[in-house]
This record gives C-alpha cells, sequence and structure tokens, in this order.
C-alpha cells in the first residue's frame, strides 16, 4: 500500500508477559476517513485488492488474545503495533 518506493522497519521486542511487533512504514499514511474501515472484510483502495490482509491479522490478533493499534496520517507513514500474550506453556 506504500506504493514503490519506501521502506518497511519490522521490530519484534519481549516485554513482562507478552511480546510486542511493530510493522513501520515511511509511505503516504492513510486517509483519517480510512482508519475505521481498515480491518473490515473488502475494504480496500487498490483496485485489484481483495481487502482480507488487515482482516485475517485482525481476527489473528483477536483469536490469540491480543491486541492491535494503528498510527497513521496523510504525509507521516504507518505504524501497526501487535502485543501478543507468551503462553505460560509452550507447545511443541
Amino acid at each position: 500500500a506504500m506504493g514503490a518506493a519506501g521502506s518497511i522497519c519490522i521490530t519484534l521486542s519481549p516485554r513482562p508477559f507478552t511480546v510486542h511487533l511493530e510493522v513501520r512504514d515511511d509511505g503516504p499514511g492513510i486517509p483519517s476517513e480510512h482508519m475505521a474501515s481498515l480491518f473490515e472484510p473488502f475494504f480496500t483502495t487498490k483496485p485489484a485488492g481483495t481487502g482480507l490482509g488487515l482482516a485475517i491479522v485482525h481476527n489473528l490478533v483477536l483469536q490469540n488474545h491480543g491486541t492491535i493499534q494503528i498510527e497513521s496520517g496523510p504525509g507521516r507513514g504507518t505504524a501497526f503495533f501487535i502485543e501478543l500474550p507468551i503462553p505460560t506453556q509452550t507447545r511443541c
């Protein structure tokens, strides 16, 4: 969504009882009128988009008892912040 030029920075960091994932780009940002619809299935601004990517991510985060937040604005780029709990017992 950020176009051909630009960069994405992905940061993963442990926190007490959670893991924090930040995905940040330096693209054009998301217009404020689109923010409320970003996680709705089939919402897209791309001519060939399906509008399912963020809806799937949102559902996966919620199913795993996590949170997802967005910071964006025209000309500021976009950042997604995902917080997921660390299981008390690991399963392999």
